[in-house]
């Protein structure tokens, strides 16, 4: 007589259990699971279990966390007035000298001029 297993058509019931386990060791409670979250959760812990009755029947993938950590930036506060002081600037340089200052045998050194020009505004 064939067995259930030998049936093409058996089905298998398929568990998930899923969730933040703090306490409970899921190996003495449901010690034919599988455990498929290999990596840490939430710092130098692995809070969020997920385990399966099915081995590799799930692959777990790290990904970002949502909460991550601010970034510092710097922000530049421009006073009252900066803005039209600067356009005066502008309009008062002389943009040739900066120029002729990086000509070297009729070629211009683009860094050089890059960097003169930026140090100017700055």
């Amino acid at each position: 007589m064939p067995s259930v297993t030998d049936n093409p058509y058996t089905w298998r019931v398929f568990f998930i259990v899923a969730g933040d386990f703090n306490q409970a060791n899921m190996k003495t409670v449901l010690p034919n699971f599988h455990q498929h979250v290999e990596f840490m959760t939430r710092e130098e812990n692995t809070l969020d279990l997920v385990s399966t009755n099915i081995k590799k029947a799930f692959r777990a993938t790290p990904h970002l966390h949502l909460d991550t950590y601010p970034v510092v930036k710097k922000v530049r506060a421009w006073p009252e007035g900066a803005l039209s002081a600067l356009q005066d600037c502008f309009e008062c340089t002389d943009w040739g000298m900066f120029r002729e200052a990086t000509m070297h045998k009729q070629h211009m050194d683009m860094e050089e001029y890059a960097a003169s020009v930026s140090n100017n505004i700055q």
